[in-house]
Protein backbone atom coordinates (compact mmCIF):
# COMPACT_ATOMS: atom_id res chain seq x y z
CA UNK A 1 0.00 0.00 0.00
CA UNK A 2 1.43 3.30 -1.05
CA UNK A 3 1.69 6.01 1.60
CA UNK A 4 -0.14 9.24 0.84
CA UNK A 5 1.28 12.73 0.83
CA UNK A 6 -0.24 14.68 3.70
CA UNK A 7 -0.01 17.91 1.75
CA UNK A 8 -1.34 16.55 -1.55
CA UNK A 9 -5.02 17.48 -1.79
CA UNK A 10 -5.58 14.83 -4.45
CA UNK A 11 -4.88 12.17 -1.79
CA UNK A 12 -8.01 13.17 0.11
CA UNK A 13 -10.11 12.68 -3.01
CA UNK A 14 -8.84 9.10 -3.21
CA UNK A 15 -11.45 6.65 -1.93
CA UNK A 16 -8.78 4.23 -0.76
CA UNK A 17 -7.36 6.94 1.48
CA UNK A 18 -10.75 7.43 3.15
CA UNK A 19 -11.21 3.68 3.45
CA UNK A 20 -7.93 3.32 5.30
CA UNK A 21 -8.68 6.36 7.43
CA UNK A 22 -12.07 5.01 8.47
CA UNK A 23 -10.66 1.54 9.16
CA UNK A 24 -7.92 3.05 11.33
CA UNK A 25 -10.40 5.15 13.33
CA UNK A 26 -12.83 2.24 13.66
CA UNK A 27 -10.18 -0.19 14.94
CA UNK A 28 -8.90 2.23 17.54
CA UNK A 29 -12.39 3.26 18.63
CA UNK A 30 -13.46 -0.39 18.89
CA UNK A 31 -10.43 -1.24 20.99
CA UNK A 32 -11.05 1.76 23.23
CA UNK A 33 -14.63 0.63 23.77
CA UNK A 34 -13.45 -2.91 24.61
CA UNK A 35 -10.85 -1.84 27.17
CA UNK A 36 -13.35 0.54 28.75
CA UNK A 37 -16.22 -1.97 28.92
CA UNK A 38 -13.98 -4.67 30.38
CA UNK A 39 -12.41 -2.13 32.72
CA UNK A 40 -8.85 -2.99 31.77
CA UNK A 41 -6.81 -1.05 34.35
CA UNK A 42 -3.88 0.03 32.18
CA UNK A 43 -4.97 -0.03 28.53
CA UNK A 44 -2.14 2.08 27.12
CA UNK A 45 -0.01 -0.89 25.99
CA UNK A 46 -2.98 -2.40 24.18
CA UNK A 47 -3.91 0.88 22.52
CA UNK A 48 -0.31 1.71 21.58
CA UNK A 49 -0.08 -1.72 19.94
CA UNK A 50 -3.11 -0.85 17.82
CA UNK A 51 -1.46 2.46 16.91
CA UNK A 52 1.72 0.63 15.86
CA UNK A 53 -0.34 -1.75 13.67
CA UNK A 54 -2.39 0.95 11.93
CA UNK A 55 0.68 3.13 11.37
CA UNK A 56 2.68 0.18 10.03
CA UNK A 57 -0.17 -0.78 7.70
CA UNK A 58 -1.27 2.64 6.49
CA UNK A 59 1.55 5.08 7.26
CA UNK A 60 1.88 7.90 9.76
CA UNK A 61 -0.53 10.18 7.88
CA UNK A 62 -3.43 7.87 8.67
CA UNK A 63 -1.88 6.78 11.96
CA UNK A 64 -2.51 10.32 13.19
CA UNK A 65 -6.25 9.55 13.18
CA UNK A 66 -5.68 6.49 15.40
CA UNK A 67 -3.44 8.57 17.66
CA UNK A 68 -6.14 11.22 17.96
CA UNK A 69 -8.75 8.64 18.97
CA UNK A 70 -6.32 7.09 21.45
CA UNK A 71 -5.42 10.45 22.95
CA UNK A 72 -9.08 11.38 23.24
CA UNK A 73 -9.81 8.13 25.05
CA UNK A 74 -6.74 8.53 27.28
CA UNK A 75 -7.90 12.05 28.18
CA UNK A 76 -11.30 10.61 29.03
CA UNK A 77 -9.80 7.69 30.97
CA UNK A 78 -7.29 9.71 33.03
CA UNK A 79 -9.53 12.69 33.68
CA UNK A 80 -11.22 13.08 37.05
CA UNK A 81 -14.67 11.40 36.95
CA UNK A 82 -14.23 11.07 33.15
CA UNK A 83 -14.78 14.78 32.83
CA UNK A 84 -12.20 15.34 30.07
CA UNK A 85 -11.46 18.64 31.86
CA UNK A 86 -10.01 17.96 35.30
CA UNK A 87 -6.88 15.91 35.91
CA UNK A 88 -4.76 15.08 38.89
CA UNK A 89 -1.08 15.97 38.53
CA UNK A 90 -0.19 12.29 38.32
CA UNK A 91 -2.77 11.53 35.62
CA UNK A 92 -1.73 14.61 33.68
CA UNK A 93 1.79 13.20 33.64
CA UNK A 94 0.39 9.90 32.36
CA UNK A 95 -1.47 11.74 29.61
CA UNK A 96 1.76 13.50 28.67
CA UNK A 97 3.52 10.11 28.50
CA UNK A 98 0.74 8.90 26.17
CA UNK A 99 1.27 11.90 23.91
CA UNK A 100 5.03 11.36 23.80
CA UNK A 101 4.56 7.64 23.12
CA UNK A 102 2.14 8.34 20.28
CA UNK A 103 4.52 10.85 18.75
CA UNK A 104 7.43 8.39 18.87
CA UNK A 105 5.31 5.66 17.28
CA UNK A 106 4.13 7.96 14.51
CA UNK A 107 7.65 9.20 13.78
CA UNK A 108 9.58 5.95 13.92
CA UNK A 109 7.01 3.43 12.70
CA UNK A 110 5.82 5.92 10.08
CA UNK A 111 9.37 6.36 8.81
CA UNK A 112 9.84 2.59 8.68
CA UNK A 113 6.62 2.31 6.66
CA UNK A 114 7.81 4.98 4.24
CA UNK A 115 11.19 3.26 3.88
CA UNK A 116 9.41 -0.07 3.30
CA UNK A 117 7.09 1.38 0.67
CA UNK A 118 9.99 3.11 -1.05
CA UNK A 119 11.98 -0.12 -1.11
CA UNK A 120 9.01 -2.10 -2.43
CA UNK A 121 8.44 0.50 -5.16
CA UNK A 122 12.11 0.37 -6.16
CA UNK A 123 12.08 -3.42 -6.19
CA UNK A 124 8.91 -3.42 -8.28
CA UNK A 125 10.47 -1.00 -10.75
CA UNK A 126 13.66 -3.08 -10.91
CA UNK A 127 11.59 -6.22 -11.41
CA UNK A 128 9.74 -4.58 -14.30
CA UNK A 129 13.06 -3.54 -15.84
CA UNK A 130 14.45 -7.06 -15.41
CA UNK A 131 11.27 -8.55 -16.87
CA UNK A 132 11.52 -6.29 -19.92
CA UNK A 133 15.23 -7.07 -20.29
CA UNK A 134 14.53 -10.80 -20.01
CA UNK A 135 11.90 -10.52 -22.73
CA UNK A 136 14.37 -8.70 -24.96
CA UNK A 137 17.06 -11.31 -24.25
CA UNK A 138 14.59 -14.13 -24.84
CA UNK A 139 13.56 -12.66 -28.18
CA UNK A 140 17.20 -12.06 -29.10
CA UNK A 141 18.10 -15.66 -28.24
CA UNK A 142 15.27 -16.88 -30.47
CA UNK A 143 16.36 -14.87 -33.52
CA UNK A 144 19.20 -15.40 -35.96
CA UNK A 145 21.33 -12.26 -35.85
CA UNK A 146 22.27 -12.30 -39.53
CA UNK A 147 18.91 -12.94 -41.19
CA UNK A 148 16.49 -11.90 -38.47
CA UNK A 149 14.63 -15.19 -38.87
CA UNK A 150 13.74 -17.46 -35.99
CA UNK A 151 16.44 -19.94 -35.06
CA UNK A 152 16.43 -23.55 -33.89
CA UNK A 153 15.86 -22.52 -30.27
CA UNK A 154 12.67 -20.81 -31.42
CA UNK A 155 11.76 -23.92 -33.40
CA UNK A 156 11.97 -26.05 -30.26
CA UNK A 157 9.71 -23.57 -28.50
CA UNK A 158 7.22 -23.59 -31.39
CA UNK A 159 6.98 -27.35 -31.94
CA UNK A 160 3.74 -27.85 -30.03
CA UNK A 161 2.03 -24.96 -31.82
CA UNK A 162 2.17 -26.94 -35.08
CA UNK A 163 0.36 -30.00 -33.71
CA UNK A 164 -3.00 -31.01 -35.22
CA UNK A 165 -2.52 -28.83 -38.29
CA UNK A 166 -2.27 -29.41 -42.03
CA UNK A 167 1.21 -28.25 -42.93
CA UNK A 168 3.69 -27.85 -45.74
CA UNK A 169 7.23 -28.21 -44.43
CA UNK A 170 10.10 -27.15 -46.67
CA UNK A 171 13.86 -27.28 -46.31
CA UNK A 172 15.79 -25.08 -48.75
CA UNK A 173 19.25 -23.66 -49.31
CA UNK A 174 21.37 -21.75 -51.81
CA UNK A 175 22.91 -23.89 -54.53
CA UNK A 176 26.71 -24.07 -54.25
CA UNK A 177 26.74 -21.63 -51.36
CA UNK A 178 30.42 -22.30 -50.73
CA UNK A 179 31.10 -20.72 -54.11
CA UNK A 180 29.86 -17.34 -52.87
CA UNK A 181 32.26 -17.40 -49.95
CA UNK A 182 35.22 -18.68 -51.95
CA UNK A 183 34.78 -16.64 -55.13
CA UNK A 184 33.66 -13.36 -53.56
CA UNK A 185 34.09 -13.20 -49.79
CA UNK A 186 32.39 -14.21 -46.59
CA UNK A 187 30.76 -10.78 -46.55
CA UNK A 188 29.08 -11.60 -49.84
CA UNK A 189 28.11 -15.00 -48.42
CA UNK A 190 26.49 -13.21 -45.46
CA UNK A 191 24.74 -10.87 -47.90
CA UNK A 192 23.32 -13.86 -49.77
CA UNK A 193 22.01 -15.36 -46.54
CA UNK A 194 20.44 -12.07 -45.48
CA UNK A 195 18.75 -11.75 -48.89
CA UNK A 196 17.34 -15.26 -48.56
CA UNK A 197 16.04 -14.40 -45.10
CA UNK A 198 14.46 -11.14 -46.28
CA UNK A 199 12.77 -12.79 -49.26
CA UNK A 200 11.53 -15.73 -47.21
CA UNK A 201 9.96 -13.27 -44.76
CA UNK A 202 8.35 -11.35 -47.61
CA UNK A 203 6.93 -14.46 -49.25
CA UNK A 204 5.96 -16.71 -46.31
CA UNK A 205 5.89 -14.37 -43.32
CA UNK A 206 8.36 -14.17 -40.44
CA UNK A 207 6.25 -16.48 -38.25
CA UNK A 208 6.78 -19.37 -40.71
CA UNK A 209 10.50 -19.14 -41.41
CA UNK A 210 13.57 -20.39 -39.57
CA UNK A 211 17.27 -20.40 -40.24
CA UNK A 212 17.99 -24.06 -39.63
CA UNK A 213 21.77 -23.87 -39.83
CA UNK A 214 24.48 -22.71 -42.24
CA UNK A 215 22.70 -21.91 -45.49
CA UNK A 216 19.73 -24.17 -44.72
CA UNK A 217 16.34 -22.61 -44.12
CA UNK A 218 13.11 -24.14 -42.89
CA UNK A 219 9.59 -23.05 -43.77
CA UNK A 220 6.58 -24.42 -41.86
CA UNK A 221 3.33 -23.16 -43.36
CA UNK A 222 -0.37 -23.97 -43.20
CA UNK A 223 -1.00 -22.62 -46.70
CA UNK A 224 -2.88 -24.76 -49.17
CA UNK A 225 -0.50 -26.73 -51.38
CA UNK A 226 -1.34 -24.82 -54.58
CA UNK A 227 -0.80 -21.50 -52.86
CA UNK A 228 2.46 -22.75 -51.34
CA UNK A 229 3.74 -23.70 -54.81
CA UNK A 230 2.90 -20.18 -56.05
CA UNK A 231 4.87 -18.73 -53.16
CA UNK A 232 7.83 -20.95 -54.09
CA UNK A 233 7.79 -19.52 -57.61
CA UNK A 234 7.66 -16.00 -56.20
CA UNK A 235 10.60 -16.73 -53.90
CA UNK A 236 12.60 -18.21 -56.79
CA UNK A 237 11.94 -15.10 -58.89
CA UNK A 238 12.99 -12.81 -56.07
CA UNK A 239 16.25 -14.70 -55.66
CA UNK A 240 16.88 -14.43 -59.42
CA UNK A 241 16.47 -10.65 -59.08
CA UNK A 242 19.04 -10.21 -56.30
CA UNK A 243 21.53 -7.43 -57.03
CA UNK A 244 24.99 -6.77 -55.65
CA UNK A 245 26.43 -3.25 -55.91
CA UNK A 246 23.74 -2.42 -58.45
CA UNK A 247 24.52 -5.37 -60.72
CA UNK A 248 22.43 -8.53 -61.19
CA UNK A 249 23.52 -11.23 -58.77
CA UNK A 250 21.08 -14.14 -59.06
CA UNK A 251 21.11 -16.68 -56.23
CA UNK A 252 19.89 -20.11 -57.35
CA UNK A 253 18.05 -22.03 -54.65
CA UNK A 254 16.73 -25.52 -54.19
CA UNK A 255 14.17 -26.98 -51.83
CA UNK A 256 12.38 -30.07 -50.72
CA UNK A 257 8.99 -30.13 -49.07
CA UNK A 258 6.41 -32.51 -47.68
CA UNK A 259 2.76 -31.85 -47.02
CA UNK A 260 0.26 -33.51 -44.73
CA UNK A 261 -1.21 -33.40 -41.24
CA UNK A 262 1.03 -33.08 -38.23
CA UNK A 263 -0.61 -34.59 -35.16
CA UNK A 264 2.30 -34.37 -32.75
CA UNK A 265 5.72 -32.77 -32.40
CA UNK A 266 7.11 -36.18 -33.43
CA UNK A 267 5.24 -35.87 -36.73
CA UNK A 268 6.78 -32.44 -37.28
CA UNK A 269 10.28 -33.82 -36.70
CA UNK A 270 9.56 -36.54 -39.23
CA UNK A 271 8.27 -33.99 -41.75
CA UNK A 272 11.43 -31.90 -41.31
CA UNK A 273 13.55 -34.99 -41.89
CA UNK A 274 11.58 -35.98 -44.98
CA UNK A 275 11.78 -32.42 -46.31
CA UNK A 276 15.56 -32.57 -45.87
CA UNK A 277 15.64 -35.85 -47.81
CA UNK A 278 13.53 -34.22 -50.56
CA UNK A 279 15.99 -31.30 -50.66
CA UNK A 280 18.90 -33.65 -51.29
CA UNK A 281 16.86 -35.37 -53.97
CA UNK A 282 16.38 -31.98 -55.67
CA UNK A 283 20.13 -31.39 -55.47
CA UNK A 284 20.84 -34.79 -56.96
CA UNK A 285 18.41 -34.09 -59.81
CA UNK A 286 20.38 -31.04 -60.93
CA UNK A 287 19.81 -28.26 -58.37
CA UNK A 288 17.79 -25.03 -58.74
CA UNK A 289 14.56 -26.92 -58.35
CA UNK A 290 11.99 -27.88 -55.72
CA UNK A 291 10.93 -31.42 -54.96
CA UNK A 292 7.72 -32.17 -53.06
CA UNK A 293 5.88 -35.22 -51.79
CA UNK A 294 3.10 -36.14 -49.36
CA UNK A 295 4.01 -36.87 -45.75
CA UNK A 296 3.89 -40.56 -44.86
CA UNK A 297 3.48 -41.27 -41.16
CA UNK A 298 5.33 -44.39 -40.15
CA UNK A 299 3.23 -47.10 -38.56
CA UNK A 300 3.75 -47.55 -34.81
Amino acid sequence: MKDVDLFDSSSYRNWKFWQKLLVSIFLMALLCAIVFLFKIPNPNMILISCLVITTALFGWHIGIASAAVMFLYSSFFFSTDYSLIYFTAQNLQKLLVVLVGETLVLVFVGRLKQAHDSTVAELRELNEILTDDNKILAEASMADQLTGLRNRYALRRDYDSFSHRDLVVMMMDADDFKHFNDAYSHDVGDYVLSEIGANLTEVFGAESCYRYGGDEFLVISDLALDEFKKRINKLDNLMDDVRLDGSPFPVPISGGYVYGRSLTSSDLRSMIHEADVALYAAKAAGKHRFNGKPFVRLAT
